[in-house]
């Protein structure tokens, strides 16, 4: 069998293409750590940080060390929560047949995300939206419906809305 440049570009894309897939869970957030992904906050998108969960009364974002010159620290009282909802996303999309042969090798990674409106001491309405652990969901909501009882939870594909004792 004779090997072309064809041959060779075709394996170098093939390789790069796994090697790719390989990094790719380099990506998310780590255990412990979120990301305000985006919202009504005074924040650039991507901070990486903290959520400071030790107070009854408010929920805290605390950005990490690498932020700490552009971000400040966000204060959510959990009695002026409205609503929150818990969502998961493909990371990355690639198509039909790739999305199929990769499966056949290991489970698509996905992002989980949880999204909060309230209103702030001002009485403007906010929202944030931070990406999470996938290990995290299920304490935030134990959180917030322990803290937050009159706010909104929103649930499932077809956005079925719980709780809300208003």
């Amino acid at each position: 069998m004779r090997f072309t440049f064809q041959h060779l570009l075709r394996s170098m894309i093939v390789t790069a293409a796994l090697g790719l897939l390989c990094t790719i869970p380099a990506l998310a957030v780590e255990k412990g750590e979120v990301a305000y992904v985006g919202g009504t906050l005074d924040l650039p998108s991507g901070t990486l940080g903290t959520f400071d969960l030790a107070s009854p009364l408010v929920l805290g974002f605390r950005p990490g060390a690498k932020n700490s010159g552009t971000a400040a620290e966000v204060e959510i009282s959990y009695t002026k929560v409205n609503q929150y909802h818990y969502y998961s996303e493909v990371a990355h999309h690639i198509g039909v047949l790739p999305a199929a042969a990769v499966s056949l090798v290991r489970h698509r990674e996905r992002k989980h995300f949880f999204s909060i409106t309230y209103t702030d001491a001002e009485s403007h309405s906010q929202v944030a939206t931070f990406e999470i652990p996938k290990h995290e969901p299920a304490t935030l909501l134990s959180i917030f419906r322990a803290r937050a009882p009159q706010a909104c939870n929103v649930v499932g594909p077809g956005l079925e809305v719980q709780g809300c004792q208003r």
